[in-house]
């Protein structure tokens, strides 16, 4: 089946702590986002950012269990070292650590974040040596044991054995990698592959050979959506799987992925883990469950979530998307043809004052952005200001699939 573009789909291969965001920043550190907007976007990209102290500047750090490393933005971080080396502190949550290995790599994903600047990426260096837990559902992540948050289901647990590790050249200096790669058997619609766990993909992300194979029925897919890569930003096409299981626990309609240049990067860890890996296993089935990783013990732990509401679908929206406006507010600032939204008049440029009564001008665009999504069917209020048709006109917007099976 053609591939239609992906003109709404909002997609990121990056990354809320139970540390306050509104606390006070160092005055070396940027600005935090609030943590309505953390939360808003953990609901939209799938993915956990928390700050981070690194040598006495704080910023946010994308929690990535596919990394091996500490990735620090040098841009963001003036101390970290031009290439690679040692930070003498590093602290997260109540963990203060001293000489920590880090790799010094500038973001050139800016843009797939909306809203919220991310520093670099928490990988194994940090993570794997404790307990760590991600809590999509209120935006939370931990270190060490903690009591679990209420409204889960019974818990899945599969064990793993951490795979990789050596040394790696990364821009002319040796780093040492530890044994990062939590490998996984996932049942693809009734299939078995191998992926890695990865806190760092938005999506399940394949290979080219696994995404043809779940698409050679005809499909439809999505194309030209952008996804964050430790790479550098790169074009994506999406499918939906009907079913996706690890060990039994089920996730069914789930959004997958695939990118050229992700393929690269599977290849450097098939490489790394000695075993060919089809994917990562991302935010898009990881959002569903209250995920533990116990490294110590060798432990995943996938606790599902009673009501799972708050999942945001990135192919589940209404047929526009939004922009901030010049002088502020949001504006429209593309519609999708064939959409209500579309035949019901709405316009590049119109302005949007309200989402079922949810008022936007305050809103970051981040928060904002969240609005446009819901479920299949279910029709949104829309507020309109100065418009081309709708002026001062407020009406019912269906949202759509754009994502059918």
């Amino acid at each position: 089946m053609k591939t239609r573009p992906a003109t709404l789909l909002l997609l990121g291969l990056a990354g809320c702590s139970s540390a306050s965001p509104n606390s006070p920043n160092p005055p070396s550190g940027p600005p935090l986002p609030s943590r309505a907007e953390l939360v808003a976007f953990t609901r939209l990209l799938d993915s956990i950012v928390i700050p981070v102290d690194v040598g006495g500047t704080t910023a946010l750090l994308q929690v990535d269990t596919g990394n091996p490393w500490v990735e620090v933005d040098p841009n963001v971080f003036p101390e970290a070292p031009s290439k690679g080396g040692k930070v003498a502190t590093l602290s997260v949550e109540s963990e203060r650590l001293t000489n920590v290995q880090v790799v010094s790599q500038s973001s050139s994903c800016k843009g797939t974040h909306p809203g919220i600047a991310v520093g670099g990426f928490l990988g194994c260096t940090v993570l794997c040596k404790s307990v760590v837990s991600f809590n999509y559902r209120d935006a939370v992540f931990t270190i060490g044991r903690q009591p679990a948050p209420p409204y889960l289901l019974p818990e899945t647990k599969i064990p793993f054995a951490l795979k990789g590790g050596g040394t790696t050249q990364l821009g002319g200096f040796t780093v040492s990698t530890p044994p990062s790669r939590i490998v996984v058997s996932v049942d693809v619609e009734g299939i078995k592959h191998t992926m890695i766990v990865d806190t760092g993909a938005s999506l399940v992300t394949v290979d080219q050979a696994l995404f043809a194979s779940i698409t050679k029925d005809g499909r439809p897919q999505l194309g030209g959506g952008m996804a964050c890569t430790t790479s550098g930003p790169s074009k994506t096409t999406t499918a939906r799987v009907l079913t996706l299981s690890v060990a039994g626990a089920v996730v069914n309609d789930v959004v997958v992925a695939h990118d050229t240049a992700f393929d690269q990067t599977l290849a450097r860890i098939s490489e790394d883990a000695g075993e060919t890996i089809e994917g990562s296993l991302g935010g898009t089935f990881l959002d569903h469950f209250y995920v533990t990783i116990d490294y110590p013990a060798g432990e995943l732990h996938l606790a599902p979530y009673s009501d799972t509401s708050f999942a945001i679908d990135p192919a589940r929206l209404m047929g526009f998307g939004l922009k901030a406006r010049p002088g502020g507010g949001y504006m429209v600032s593309n519609v999708v043809l064939g959409t209500d939204a579309a035949s019901s008049g709405v316009h590049v440029g119109d302005e949007v004052l309200a989402i079922d009564g949810q008022k936007l001008a305050p809103l970051s665009i981040t928060e904002a952005t969240v609005l446009v999504f819901g479920k299949v069917g279910a029709t949104k209020m829309v507020q309109f200001g100065a418009a081309a048709k709708l002026d001062h006109i407020t009406v019912a917007l269906t949202v759509y699939e754009f994502l059918p099976t």
